[in-house]
């Protein structure tokens, strides 16, 4: 009888530490809690990158000795930096076809969009065949010295107006300019890793492409697409894939800063 009396009790112990436990975690789930994690914060919002590929229906852009151009080298290369990116960030692309699209508009769909980072993609071009440089550019007052050479339509230098009512775009631009070029100094680092393209500069332009941007920007010309050799690299897929991802991790140092 006392041997049953105390299995009777060891049961009715365990009944009392079972609901005491469902009790704990009923408790916690009307407090909104988590029983995984002590501190139970609501993961932050998703930080939004805006990728604008270059050029664009009849405006091509850069043509390489291939045949290639840059219009659909910029777009592929987009396409291959939204599949990184997620889902880690959400990603916008200004244009996703091949079709024109006004700078204004650009610019637009990006502030449109409340974006965190504005990232054109670019190549270069020269009549000297032998000619290869890859650059970062981020945003500069007209009137600063700096101008960037290219036949490229998208990266003309702006041309400076008569002040109008309210803010002029440039100095929308130029409020982010200090974030602007820390990013670009964080995209010449991981991109160097690589050790497939040679040094990359990182210099400031007054670029209408960049004019009127309410976040970071940088405009990313990767390498001069009249280079045989970059033209032939610039299509390699894993290459690229290998590019993105070292954008990527530029884009995650920056945003954790």
């Amino acid at each position: 009888m006392q041997g049953s009396s105390m299995g009777g009790t060891n049961r009715y112990d365990k009944k009392i530490k079972a609901l005491s436990v469902f009790l704990m975690l009923a408790a916690m789930t009307l407090a909104g809690g988590s029983f995984s994690s002590a501190k139970g914060a609501e993961p932050g919002p998703v930080p939004v990158i805006v990728i604008d590929p270059g050029h664009g229906g009849n405006d091509t852009g850069v043509t390489g000795p291939g045949g290639t151009k840059e219009k659909n080298l910029t777009l592929g290369l987009a396409k291959i930096l939204a599949a990184t990116f997620s889902p880690a960030f959400s990603t916008v692309l200004t244009r996703t076809g091949d079709y024109q699209l006004p700078l204004t508009q650009r610019a637009s769909a990006a502030n449109t969009h409340h974006g965190d980072l504005f990232i054109s993609l670019h190549t270069g071009g020269s009549r000297r065949h032998e000619a290869n440089r890859w650059s970062v550019f981020y945003f500069a007052p007209p009137d600063h010295g700096s101008r960037l050479q290219s036949t490229a339509k998208t990266k003309q230098p702006i041309k400076k107006e008569m002040p109008g009512p309210g803010p002029a775009w440039e100095q929308v631009s130029l409020r982010h300019q200090q974030q602007s070029r820390a990013f670009a100094q964080h995209l010449k680092t991981r991109l160097e890793l690589l050790g497939e393209i040679p040094g990359i500069t990182v210099m400031p332009a007054a670029l209408r492409v960049l004019e009127g941007l309410d976040m970071p920007a940088i405009v990313m010309e990767t390498g001069y697409l009249t280079h045989r050799e970059t033209e032939t690299l610039l299509n390699d897929p894993v290459f690229l894939k290998k590019m993105a991802t070292q954008i990527k991790k530029s884009v995650e140092r920056f945003l954790a800063k």
